[in-house]
């Protein structure tokens, strides 16, 4: 539901806080055809009907990022896999050592690990044995990101080493907010307004304020140019352009 015009959402708003991959879910949750998809399966749904989606099973679309925590699909190039060799017990990973929140959820063969806050989020999958303390061996797929996947695996080595006590690492606070992080909620709040029948003008109230669009909104204004672009990138993410910001590979095809 649309606010009132003229009343702007706080700056802190909670999606500047949010991984790619939370905002991901942000946008796939607003997709019309994902939401009739849940509607006919629900969380009876097998993997056939997530997987279109790039999810290891469908997660409630009325639930935001802070409590769906959708299971993307192991396709997700991005992910670190962890995987016992067998050898003493005892001499494997301890989650208790991963610095900052963790969830672990159960999958048929292995767990879901997602670990830290904000930004600096460690996400993994957990082949069997890995929790039963035996020693265990990290892969990362070998493709075009590469890199950014072996900057991921440097930056949590030091929390995987075996009985190895890690501090809990410290992030400056910024009261900056990103640019990016500032496009997407423009381009969220749009898109809701669209989908419910706003009109641009009302639109642009709610994200820039009244008097702003009282003062600078006409045919060709750059306002109003800005908002037409917020609406297109909030759309185009919302139909298969989220896949990128969860790192889905482009060969998972949309549906």
């Amino acid at each position: 539901m649309m606010p009132r015009p003229g009343r702007r959402r706080r700056p802190t708003c909670i999606c500047f806080n949010w991984t790619p991959p939370a905002l991901a879910w942000e946008y796939l949750r607003r997709d019309p055809a994902y939401r009739a998809c849940w509607r006919r399966f629900g969380r009876r749904a097998g993997a056939e009907a997530a997987r279109p989606w790039g999810l290891a099973w469908l997660a409630d679309p009325n639930r935001d990022a802070r409590d769906a925590h959708p299971v993307w699909d192991d396709c997700l190039p991005s992910l670190l896999h962890l995987r016992a060799t067998g050898g003493q017990t005892g001499a494997g990973l301890d989650l208790w050592h991963i610095p900052g929140p963790k969830r672990l959820i159960a999958l048929p063969d292995g767990f879901a690990l997602e670990a830290g806050d904000g930004a600096h989020v460690l996400r993994a999958r957990l082949g069997s044995g890995v929790l039963e303390g035996q020693p265990v061996f990290c892969t990362v797929p070998l493709d075009a990101r590469l890199h950014a996947q072996a900057a991921l695996l440097a930056a949590h080595a030091a929390h995987l080493a075996p009985r190895r006590a890690c501090p809990r690492a410290r992030y400056a606070a910024s009261h900056l907010v990103p640019l990016a992080a500032r496009h997407h909620l423009h381009a969220l709040q749009a898109l809701d307004g669209a989908r419910a029948g706003a009109s641009q003008r009302h639109i642009a109230e709610v994200i820039y304020g009244r008097d702003r669009v009282h003062a600078y909104w006409h045919t060709d204004s750059a306002l109003r140019a800005q908002l037409r672009h917020s609406l297109a990138r909030g759309f185009a993410l919302m139909r298969g352009g989220y896949r990128d910001l969860a790192g889905l590979r482009p060969a998972c095809t949309r549906r």
